[in-house]
């Protein structure tokens, strides 16, 4: 199992980011990478939500919401995935650190699929999901502070 973790101190107040991520199927609003993410059994947030993460170039991810705290965190599960990923799950974290100010943390967790190439391709994807996730963290705040959708990512 691989596994990534970042943080983001984001100058901006907790209800105003919490408003933004805890809309399961806006994810596409703040993450340039994701090219729709349309939730799929009519739970829009919360537990037991689920979406379909489409990505710019073709790759789908099949997520599901397996615990929640409202105003705190959303763990979520990988289902299916076109990408060579066997399982995996996702945690988002938000702690308020000031009036106008919080902590946002993502963990990753992953085993990739093809056998015995496995460790070579979580070697490969562990810095390039790293990568992704700071510009995500980032686009979060921007999200929040501009109200406009992120572009697509280049």
């Amino acid at each position: 199992m691989f596994n990534v973790k970042i943080h983001r101190n984001l100058n901006v107040p907790h209800d105003r980011v919490w408003n933004v991520i805890k809309d399961f199927g806006g994810h596409y609003r703040y993450n340039p990478y994701v090219e729709y993410s349309p939730v799929s059994n009519g739970i829009a947030e919360g537990l037991g939500s689920e979406r379909e993460l489409k990505f710019y170039g073709g790759p789908v991810v099949k997520q599901k919401i397996i615990d929640y705290e409202e105003g705190h965190m959303i763990l979520v599960g990988i289902s299916e995935s076109s990408w060579p990923i066997k399982r995996g799950w996702s945690r988002l974290t938000l702690d308020e650190t000031g009036e106008s100010s919080c902590l946002m943390q993502y963990h990753l967790s992953f085993v990739p699929a093809l056998g015995p190439l496995a460790p070579l391709l979580g070697l490969y994807y562990k810095p390039v999901f790293t990568n992704q996730g700071h510009v995500v963290l980032r686009s979060v705040e921007q999200f929040v502070l501009s109200g406009e959708e992120t572009l697509e990512f280049h």
